[in-house]
């Protein structure tokens, strides 16, 4: 399942989040937040939707894991994330704590890839 998380206006993009039923990791971990952590996790998104792929070449800001997996970070919250046509679909989120992203959240992410392509959602 997919869920819209924004779709600003003149975006390239449009921002979704992968939902197991009425459960949206990244929504809920994105609330738990500080207001400021969220803010600046929230302009990183946005600032994907408007200038993808140019984001690739700040890797401060944004990152290549795999193949169609990216990671986009703002101090210690990561949001990873693949791009299936005109959608940016964020995976999980979490803190990172040392400097290799977990491989836990990295299978997490490629196995929601798969299920999001074998889903009518997707086409990647």
């Amino acid at each position: 399942m997919r869920r819209l998380l924004f779709a600003p206006q003149g975006a390239k993009l449009a921002v979704y989040a992968w939902a197991e039923g009425s459960d949206c990791q990244v929504e809920s971990f994105l609330l738990d937040r500080s207001p400021p952590d969220r803010k600046r996790i929230t302009r990183q998104l946005e600032g994907l939707a408007y200038a993808w792929p140019e984001p690739l070449r700040n890797r401060q800001k944004c990152k290549k894991l795999r193949a169609n997996l990216y990671e986009v970070k703002a101090g210690q919250v990561r949001v990873l994330f693949f791009v299936d046509g005109a959608k940016i679909v964020a995976t999980n989120a979490f803190l990172k704590k040392q400097d290799r992203t977990p491989r836990t959240e990295i299978e997490r992410a490629l196995r929601i890839r798969s299920l999001w392509a074998g889903s009518s959602g997707g086409n990647t």
